[in-house]
């Protein structure tokens, strides 16, 4: 009722709804990948941060979090 309405409104109430089961299900996922021992490789190689997020946890991550997108997009 604060958003008005229209399209926008409802796609940002959705998406307000939807956040924190996204937020549950990257955390989930990017722990598991932290632990892995490629990862555990890369930062004993002297791997940055940015570098061991963009290239070994991201993608990792990546496939329980598209899947997640679509079970809430039936959702929604």
């Amino acid at each position: 009722a604060i958003l008005g309405r229209g399209t926008s409104g409802t796609v940002v109430a959705v998406a307000a709804f939807a956040l924190p089961t996204f937020v549950r299900v990257a955390g989930a996922a990017a722990l598991g990948a932290v632990g892995r021992d490629y990862v555990l490789a890369a930062r004993a190689a002297g791997a940055t941060p940015l570098r061991l997020l963009a290239r070994h946890v991201l993608p990792a991550a990546l496939s329980p979090i598209v899947a997640q997108g679509t079970v809430m997009l039936g959702t929604a």
